[in-house]
């Protein structure tokens, strides 16, 4: 992928927030609520088991910090589990606790997959706020992949095609009598237009890659999915985003179902059906950049005769 942009780098700074595992003031993760955590001395987590070893080695926790060069309040907030422990910090408190390597390595291993767990984005909140929490992970993104297999992709979509999946998603997906207003879905479609207008505004590269699935799946009635075809030629013909499709004939990487969008190589968000998971782990990042470059690899970058001949059929269905 790094094929695409030679000029742009694909890091950019510290990774944004996550809507469940969010942020503070220093940009360290909190750990999420209701993540299935206990109390600050479950043994479990790397945050305690780094306290027991700084007790057995004598040392309070400003002699410690002074060791590593992190503040006191710094290791609290680590050794008592109020932030997601950072795999690099980690190594440092544990190399100048002097434990052995095998320790030292399974104590980053599991600093790791303390941030590889996904955390659900479903919450009480409204489809408005999922869309902005989504986008607040976009904004400080410098190169967004995309992939999505049945739908055309949210940062492509024109406000009718949004507004049609997003009722449909929420329709289906909710529980009896819980059906949102649909003022409110609305909003959530204009939402996510608004996210693509951001990335837009803030030069951040865009790769995309789509099934043909997604150019015939009638989401919206023809002339919506005639308008949606339209726009994604005016969008295929700039230089910001890179679209792919992957044709029927086309053989596939895998059994793919759902779709997923990585920024940075920092944080990856899954679709699901009734909600989309998000993690910002290494493995899980790494993970699903190496699927994506498989469909990118896959797919044709010859969009355009794909997109004329879906034009036509929705031009002669409308008349």
């Amino acid at each position: 992928m790094n094929c695409l942009w030679r000029s742009r780098s694909n890091s950019s700074g510290p990774p944004p927030p996550t809507a469940s595992a969010e942020r503070n003031e220093r940009g360290e993760s909190l750990r999420p609520t209701g993540s299935g955590s206990s109390s600050p001395a479950d043994e479990r987590l790397v945050g305690p088991r780094l306290q027991s070893h700084r007790r057995r080695a004598g040392l309070s926790g400003h002699q410690l910090a002074d060791l590593v060069g992190m503040t006191q309040s710094k290791i609290s907030r680590i050794e008592t589990g109020a932030v997601l422990p950072d795999p690099a910090a980690v190594r440092r408190i544990a190399d100048a606790l002097n434990l052995p390597s095998e320790v030292v390595e399974q104590l980053v291993d599991d600093a790791d997959g303390e941030h590889n767990r996904m955390q659900d984005l479903r919450t009480d909140a409204s489809a408005v706020v999922t869309q902005r929490q989504i986008a607040e992970l976009e904004q400080k993104s410098k190169f967004v992949r995309l992939f999505n297999p049945t739908t055309i992709p949210g940062l492509l979509q024109t406000g009718h095609y949004a507004t049609a999946v997003i009722i449909s998603t929420q329709t289906l997906g909710a529980a009896p009598g819980k059906v949102p207003p649909e003022s409110e879905l609305m909003d959530a479609a204009a939402a996510r237009i608004r996210r693509r207008e951001v990335l837009q505004e803030r030069a951040t590269r865009v790769a995309i890659v789509m099934s043909e699935a997604a150019l015939a799946n009638r989401v919206a009635d023809d002339h919506a999915m005639l308008q949606q075809i339209e726009f994604i030629q005016e969008l295929a013909a700039t230089d910001r985003f890179r679209i792919r499709i992957l044709p029927f004939t086309q053989r596939l990487p895998g059994p793919l179902s759902t779709g997923f969008e990585v920024a940075d190589e920092r944080w990856v968000v899954i679709d699901l059906f009734n909600t989309a998971v998000t993690s910002p782990g290494a493995e899980d990042v790494r993970r699903y950049i190496r699927v994506f470059d498989e469909l990118w690899e896959a797919a044709t970058p010859e969009v355009e005769p794909l997109l004329a001949e879906y034009a036509r059929r929705y031009k002669s269905s409308t008349g």
